[in-house]
């Protein structure tokens, strides 16, 4: 049986000659199209000759123009125009990234997964019996932690040239570990220079899980930002072969974002004025959910509604504000309007430089938008029937572990030393249910964001005891 794989694509016009690569605006990326531009070619075609037979209705325009992007010639490279074999070998070696990527993304993925939410467990259980976490468990829930960023890093390398899919598995992973215990142990370093200076006295384990965090957010923001290179092709990204997203923020990096960013909020706050820490929680929710939205950046239209929740519900938190209907409603309303704000950004950019957000945005001022909306909220419903026993499920398991935990006093004791965390937590939770509800990526978004939040949460009880009345039950 073949296997899917990457084909060539050319588009000869004996009128032009070639001047670079194929691309085209549906994909974002040089020397990258999908069947569906060379659709929207042939309609363009097609009614472009069909202008000496009557009017064709505005509906059947837009179905068959919208079907994909459009086809342009991207530069070529310095090294590309001296040597053509160089293009050649770009080619041949973006086919090779994209089949091992495919190959590799299903075991890798599921692997940490099934290790990072392990780990969570272990911890959660061992806090629960009332036993202090040691420094030792605490570097294992930060290099869990930091796998993600060390998965991103480890994709910057070619690792997939040489040998079949459990070589270039085993090489990857091997990568990833490697970035992960770089992480972990530059940001133990840093925790501890700052403690040492007298610059903080909050936890070296926890100032250590929100350095990893910032970085993390840090990583994949810049690479939203500069084209998405690191998460091209890569396990905890999205693939060539599967085309779902060929640019911009998935909804798994889109988890990772958020929680990467609540957790940094969470761990490097302590200690700070609460007005320092509502400003901190506003500016980078704002920068989180510009980072995801902005057509140039994330692309992202159903991430920011979540987000900005999360932020208005993190930031009253901390404020000690108390959540009243009114104010709920308050944020959906800001919520809606973030979403609309760049729907409208995206629109105004032109056909021509639009994404799927602004193509949606001219279906509904062209109301050609029914049948669209209506194939969303089927697939919304089917998506809410899978993920709220899910989320009853997540609720029951949080419960009962936090029973236990309650009767030790560690869980108070978190919250006194770590001030603003509990803030923090609140908005990522928002942020991860409403995003599960919304998305069509439910288990990816609760999935990775628990395992990447949890462990680096956890990492907060390292150094705290147990309430004396716990200890003298003992």
């Amino acid at each position: 049986r073949s296997r899917p794989a990457l084909g060539l694509a050319l588009d000869a016009d004996p009128a032009t000659p070639s001047t670079g690569l194929l691309g085209s605006t549906a994909t974002d990326r040089p020397a990258v199209t999908v069947t569906t531009d060379f659709h929207a070619e042939l309609a363009g075609a097609v009614l472009a000759a069909a202008r000496r037979l009557p009017p064709v209705p505005a509906s059947i325009r837009t179905a068959v123009t919208s079907a994909g992007g459009t086809l342009r010639a991207d530069p070529l490279s310095g090294a590309d125009r001296a040597d053509p074999r160089h293009r050649v070998a770009e080619l041949a070696s973006l086919t090779g990234h994209a089949a091992a990527a495919r190959a590799i993304s299903v075991p890798f993925y599921t692997t940490y997964l099934v290790l990072a939410l392990l780990v969570l467990l272990l911890l959660l259980v061992h806090v629960a019996r009332g036993r202090p976490l040691g420094r030792a468990r605490a570097t294992v829930a930060l290099i869990a932690g930091a796998v993600p960023a060390g998965s991103f890093a480890a994709n910057a390398v070619p690792w997939w040239p040489r040998g079949g899919p459990w070589t270039q598995g085993l090489t990857y992973a091997g990568l990833t570990l490697a970035a992960a215990a770089v992480l972990t142990a530059a940001a133990l370093g840093v925790a501890r220079l700052a403690r040492r200076a007298g610059r903080t006295r909050r936890s070296v384990c926890f100032t250590a899980a929100g350095l990893v965090a910032a970085a993390t957010w840090a990583l994949i923001a810049v690479d939203a930002l500069t084209g998405s290179h690191l998460g091209w092709n890569a396990p905890l990204g999205y693939h060539a072969l599967q085309a779902g997203r060929l640019h911009g923020l998935n909804n798994g990096q889109y988890a990772l974002l958020a929680t990467a960013a609540f957790v940094a909020l969470a761990a490097l706050l302590a200690g700070r004025a609460r007005r320092t820490a509502v400003i901190a929680i506003a500016a980078v929710g704002l920068l989180t959910v510009l980072v995801d939205g902005l057509p140039t950046a994330g692309d992202d239209f159903g991430g920011p509604p979540a987000l900005v929740l999360g932020a208005i519900v993190a930031a009253l938190v901390a404020a000690h504000v108390k959540l009243t209907w009114r104010r709920i409603l308050a944020a959906v309303g800001a919520a809606a309007a973030a979403v609309i704000a760049l729907s409208l950004a995206d629109y105004a950019r032109g056909p021509s430089r639009r994404t799927h957000i602004g193509d949606f945005v001219a279906q509904l001022l062209d109301g050609q938008a029914g049948p669209t909306l209506a194939r969303k909220l089927a697939a919304w419903w089917e998506i809410a029937r899978l993920t709220l026993p899910l989320l009853v499920i997540l609720a029951a398991i949080a419960w009962l572990l936090w029973r236990g935990m309650r009767r030790t006093g560690l869980p108070a004791a978190y919250a006194r030393t770590h001030r603003f965390a509990p803030a923090a937590m609140a908005g990522l939770v928002v942020t991860l249910v409403v995003a599960m509800l919304t998305n069509d990526s439910a288990l990816a978004i609760g999935g990775l964001g628990l395992a990447l939040g949890g462990p680096l949460l956890m990492a907060g009880f390292a150094g705290l005891r147990p309430s004396r009345s716990f200890q003298a039950a003992l």
